[in-house]
């Protein structure tokens, strides 16, 4: 099944289609508290971004660096020239794409699903790629260098 969580511009309006389509294997719930999160997460095996494919810029949500913290694959649609895409992809953390046609997407959903059963040490290597790259002191340390050359 399919968790959808949030308030995002089509949030409502998915809900409605899957209601009326009589969708069964879709829950829609508004946001959860941070501090409920991680325990969400631990019963998921996947996350999911979504993004407007009108943005411009490049835009590294927080919801996909919390699925990495807690050693989660994502699959990503979103803008085309994010660096998200090739983050995700050129990593191994799941799959991204700014192709937005159903088949492609139905597609790589069903072999990222497939994928993930087969992992042995994802989430493992997940948490370590999103400490060594994305965490507050890697943030620090690149803040501080950049300090020094001054």
């Amino acid at each position: 099944g399919f968790l959808f969580v949030g308030r995002g511009d089509k949030f409502k309006s998915m809900n409605n289609i899957a209601k009326k389509d009589g969708i069964t294997n879709v829950l829609f719930h508004e946001e959860i508290d941070n501090s409920s999160i991680m325990n969400l997460y631990a019963q998921c095996s996947c996350g999911i971004v979504i993004l407007d494919k009108r943005h411009k810029t490049h835009n590294i949500p927080g919801k996909f660096l919390s699925y990495l913290h807690s050693g989660l694959p994502t699959f990503a649609l979103v803008n085309q020239n994010n660096d998200l895409i090739s983050i995700i992809n050129n990593n191994n953390l799941g799959f991204a794409t700014s192709n937005f046609d159903i088949k492609l997407i139905k597609e790589q959903i069903i072999n990222l699903a497939n994928k993930i059963n087969f992992e042995s040490n994802s989430k493992e290597r997940k948490k370590k790629f999103a400490k060594d790259l994305f965490s507050v002191k890697n943030a620090a340390d690149q803040i501080l260098m950049k300090f020094k050359k001054y």
